[in-house]
């Protein structure tokens, strides 16, 4: 892959929890890519994203308004297709 490392995960956190075309977009070119971006920065990826889905459930619980961890309902959607990646193993 011609892209710094931290490319990959600074514009992942850039994109984490946005409710925006952002994250989607972000998404789309995971998948694309998921393979040829370095084990570490996946792995980081997954981390952080399991904590972020961890916040974002316990948020939800007693949701009045505001900014959500994961953005909006449409916004974990899209991040449940990057979490379905490490979850099997890719």
């Amino acid at each position: 892959m011609n892209l710094p490392s931290f490319m990959v995960w600074m514009s992942f956190r850039y994109c984490l929890g946005r409710s925006s075309v952002a994250p989607g977009m972000w998404v789309d070119w995971a998948k694309k890519n998921w393979k040829r971006i370095p084990r570490h920065d996946r792995d980081l990826i997954g981390t952080e994203l399991e904590q972020a889905f961890e916040r974002d459930d316990r948020a939800r619980v007693s949701f009045k308004g505001g900014i959500l961890p994961l953005g909006q309902i449409y916004d974990r959607q899209q991040w449940e297709r990057v979490r379905a990646l490490y979850k099997k193993g890719e």
